[in-house]
């Protein structure tokens, strides 16, 4: 299975695998496909979060929700933007195989070249 390397507070690998998905639905509430999918290309704080942590807790299986956020926030206040951060979590569901790019589109949003 595939991965994408990160720099949060250490380097990080993100995978999703159907467990991975399966988690992240329970914390959101909804399917994948179907918030990935939305019209307007925006997910929430809270969907970028639970993407995020189901996406790195293979490493660290005690890893939180909350620990994610936190790891956002200085992602963030080091002046780096979200939607890199987004790009890379699109990047590993992409590299997971078990989402194709028609069925998520717009998944990470605007890209930069169209804001």
């Amino acid at each position: 299975m595939n991965s994408v390397r990160i720099e949060l507070d250490r380097p990080r690998n993100l995978r999703f695998d159907i467990n991975a998905f399966a988690d992240a639905e329970a914390l959101i509430g909804a399917s994948v496909l179907d918030v990935l999918s939305t019209e307007t290309g925006l997910l929430r704080f809270s969907v970028q979060r639970a993407l995020l942590w189901a996406g790195l807790k293979h490493e660290d299986p005690s890893l939180t929700p909350q620990r994610v956020g936190a790891m956002m926030q200085i992602w963030l206040e080091s002046g780096k933007p979200l939607a890199d951060l987004m790009k890379a979590v699109n990047d590993g569901i992409l590299e997971s195989g078990l989402i194709r790019p028609s069925d998520a589109k717009d998944a990470a949003g605007p890209s930069p070249e169209s804001a």
